[in-house]
């Protein structure tokens, strides 16, 4: 799973950022590094989460008396959680307002 999140970062810094600062390329789309740094960005901020999922689906069920409802299901879950991950940051990215680049003025 890191390995496929740490794709997003990976090409925006060795395929953009560090070209960009050696001088090679002359400039940087930020919509574009916005949503790589966001490919590798949700995945960081869900493993934080995950502990909190796994509280909530297994251990207090436990800590009440009760029992999990499906453990199969359960399983899927998470394994789709695992695999979905990545590609949710897209869509935050792409729903945000990026701001339009300065347009020449005509001297008016």
């Amino acid at each position: 799973m890191w390995f496929l999140a740490s794709l997003g970062v990976a090409a925006e810094v060795l395929g953009i950022l560090l070209p960009w600062s050696l001088g090679l390329t002359e400039t940087v789309d930020p919509q574009f590094t916005r949503i790589l740094f966001w490919f590798s960005g949700h995945p960081i901020v869900y493993f934080w989460l995950l502990p909190v999922y796994v509280s909530w689906y297994l251990m207090l069920p436990r800590m009440v008396g009760g029992s999990i409802w499906s453990d199969g299901l359960t399983r899927i879950v998470f394994l789709s959680f695992l695999v979905l991950l990545p590609s949710v940051s897209t869509t935050s990215s792409l729903t945000r307002v990026s701001p339009h680049p300065r347009r020449r003025s005509s001297g008016r």
